[in-house]
């Protein structure tokens, strides 16, 4: 008796979870929009493959893009949430650029109370994203990038210093990741790290620490799931990716790094400095001799779309107080989000161009000639046609 009121209960729970499925499926079809078609079944198996990881995250979102083969923009139906998907060029232009402020919601996971380090520009939602974007615009100009680029140089001088030594085979991934992780601590945090020596086994806590984040140990992707699918549960138990060590460390530091320049009144060529920089205008000037609005005035030509594509309305605009916390959430975000894609990016890049030696030669060429007179810097880089083109065809090729 027991065993066949259990199976028909059973039964009962998958009839409803068929149903309730199925009620999806028909959400696009009954606003009259263009969708991927998909049956329960597949659904259901989709979702077995992202939850029980059976294809990579890239491979999930490929198969995602190519349902909806033919068509410039689509619905795609998830047990989750409903998406539409963007395949046109130019709607994923006005999307991501000219239209960019009325897009402000992404779908990573953001506790400000429980995991303070996911309060970064990525992740935060609504207006809270809105203000931060409009206060920290002025730190990606194009002049601020360009005073960094000796940073960007030097750490390539190092890198090819180290590999001049070496005489036996590396591992090209590990010597780009360990290359983007020693500008990043430059640029981000304004600290030298030679994170190459990490290959020989030298050790640092800030590379130690970094990598942590990247390792995806089950427990973190259950968790992951668990934010995934049920994020209000997740945020009452106070479930968190970010281990506390790697929190606790980051965090430690740009509080460490504040307090030591505040004390010396040292200033670094940085991003951290450039968030400090606006705290401090805020505390003695407020709103009104912003630096945004300053550079709104002011900026250059290649900043253009940057700030044309401000949301200055009264929410976009309202102030938004920088703290040690959320500071470091938005320094520690150039290592989560900038040193294994572009790695990946860079590695992949070199790869092609060992397959391909006529294009390794003429991109070779065109560096030597531009070099003959001119001096390295970020201007001479961004002059060079045929290397913009390589980098760009390997984004189209192999994206990241």
């Amino acid at each position: 008796m027991y065993i066949l009121v259990t199976a028909i209960l059973g039964a009962l729970i998958l009839l409803l979870f068929y149903v309730k499925t199925s009620q999806k499926l028909l959400y696009w079809k009954e606003r009259n929009f263009p969708y991927a078609e998909v049956t329960v079944f597949e659904l259901y198996r989709k979702m077995s493959i992202f939850v029980f990881r059976l294809k990579s995250m890239d491979a999930v979102v490929k198969d995602m893009y190519d349902s909806g083969a033919g068509m410039k923009y689509f619905g795609q139906i998830s047990l989750i949430k409903n998406q539409i998907v963007l395949r046109d060029p130019d709607m994923v232009y006005n999307v991501m650029i000219k239209d960019f402020s009325h897009f402000i919601d992404r779908p990573f996971p953001v506790d400000e109370k429980n995991d303070p380090m996911s309060a970064h520009l990525f992740a935060l939602k609504g207006d809270r994203w809105r203000a931060l974007r409009y206060k920290l615009a002025p730190t990606f100009t194009t002049g601020k990038l360009r005073t960094m680029s000796k940073q960007l140089f030097d750490s390539a001088d190092s890198t090819v210093e180290y590999v001049s030594h070496k005489h036996e085979p590396l591992d090209t991934k590990q010597l780009i990741y360990s290359y983007t992780l020693s500008i990043i601590a430059s640029t981000a945090f304004g600290m030298k790290v030679d994170a190459h020596k990490y290959l020989d086994g030298e050790r640092s806590q800030f590379v130690d620490m970094s990598l942590k984040f990247f390792q995806i140990t089950n427990l973190r992707y259950f968790k992951f799931i668990v934010i995934t699918f049920l994020p209000k549960f997740s945020k009452a138990v106070g479930l968190r990716l970010t281990e506390d060590d790697v929190k606790d460390f980051f965090f430690g530091l740009v509080r460490d790094i504040i307090q030591q320049r505040k004390e010396t009144g040292r200033k670094s060529n940085d991003f951290l400095q450039l968030m400090m920089n606006i705290k401090e205008e805020d505390e003695k000037y407020g709103e009104k001799m912003s630096e945004t609005k300053r550079e709104m005035v002011n900026h250059e030509e290649e900043d253009k779309e940057l700030f044309e594509n401000l949301d200055t309305s009264k929410k976009g605009t309202q102030q938004f107080e920088f703290t040690d916390t959320n500071m470091a959430a938005n320094t520690f975000i150039f290592i989560a989000g900038g040193s294994e894609t572009t790695a990946t990016a860079l590695t992949f890049a070199l790869y092609e161009l060992s397959n391909n030696p006529a294009v390794q030669q003429k991109l070779q060429d065109e560096i030597d000639s531009t070099l003959i007179d001119q001096e390295l810097d970020f201007a001479t880089v961004s002059s060079m046609a045929y290397l913009n083109q390589v980098v760009l065809g390997e984004f189209m090729y192999n994206p990241v």
